[in-house]
C-alpha cells in the first residue's frame, strides 16, 4: 500500500475512534485516492495551458532531435517532424511514449511553477 493511502486510512480510522487502521478504512482510503488522482487528470485534461506547456515541450524536443539528427533505432510507429525545408521526413524521431513521459513532465514542472508563483 503506499504511504498516501496508508496515511488517509489513519485519518479515516481517528474519524471513528480506532488507532491503527482496518481493512475498510484501507478500502476507502483506496477508493478516495483514486477518485482524487481521477480529478487530478481531469482538471490537467480540462487545463489548456497545461496541455500547451506539454504539447510545446514535445515539440521543441522533436525539433532538437530532428536538428540533431537522432532517432530512436528500430522504431515501428511514432512521431515524425518535417525538415527545417519543410520537406516531408519519414524518419520516426521517438514512439508516442517517449513523448508522453516528455510532455508530462513539462506538465508537472508547470503544476509546481504555478504552486511558486
Amino acid at each position: 500500500m503506499n504511504k498516501q493511502v496508508e496515511e488517509v486510512a489513519k485519518i479515516i480510522s481517528r474519524w471513528h475512534g480506532g488507532s491503527e487502521p482496518c481493512m475498510v478504512c484501507r478500502k476507502i482510503a483506496v477508493e478516495i485516492c483514486q477518485l482524487s488522482d481521477s480529478i487530478h487528470l481531469k482538471l490537467i485534461e480540462e487545463d489548456n495551458g497545461l496541455l500547451e506547456a506539454g504539447r510545446k515541450a514535445i515539440e521543441d524536443t522533436l525539433v532538437e532531435w530532428r536538428d540533431n539528427r537522432l532517432s530512436e533505432f528500430n522504431r515501428g510507429n511514432g512521431l515524425v517532424i518535417r525538415e527545417k525545408d519543410g520537406q516531408d521526413s519519414h524518419i520516426i524521431r521517438f514512439g508516442p511514449e517517449t513523448a508522453l513521459r516528455i510532455g508530462l513532465k513539462a506538465i508537472r514542472q508547470a503544476l509546481f511553477a504555478e504552486k511558486e508563483d
